[in-house]
């Protein structure tokens, strides 16, 4: 399969695909860490992504054992919700505060509400029990 639709493909199926992380060395590999990849967005996806400020402030929620990773979000509430959800549910959940420069977004997806936020390169800033 050409690359490009490969990452349009992946761009679509992105919100489907659970733990992630365990592919991130792979991932990484192939996706890069500088963006954005626009075959993995759809066109009205695009306008958002255009106007996205730079740098971006994005949203973890996740297991105080897995601060880092590539899904972020542009919504803290939604994050919050994330590690609770029954599929994904942790004992130990947290809000990570980060910030990322717009050019190391891979992708942005908006499907299922997350505001999703695809990015090696979310620089921490800070950490807070979720309760």
């Amino acid at each position: 399969m050409d690359h490009g639709d490969w990452l349009k493909v992946l761009g679509q199926v992105w919100s489907g695909c659970d733990n992630v992380r365990e592919y991130a060395k792979e991932l990484r590999l192939v996706l890069g860490t500088t963006g954005p990849l626009l075959q993995m967005m759809e066109p009205e996806v695009l306008i958002s992504y255009a106007a996205l400020p730079d740098p971006i402030t994005v949203y973890r929620g996740c297991s105080a054992r897995h601060l880092t990773g590539m899904s972020w979000s542009l919504d803290p509430n939604y994050a919050r919700r994330f590690p609770t959800l029954n599929r994904y549910k942790v004992p130990d959940p947290v809000l990570v505060t980060a910030v990322t420069r717009k050019k190391d977004v891979l992708a942005l997806i908006l499907d299922r509400e997350e505001q999703e936020i695809v990015t090696f390169k979310a620089k921490r800033k800070c950490v807070e029990p979720i309760v």
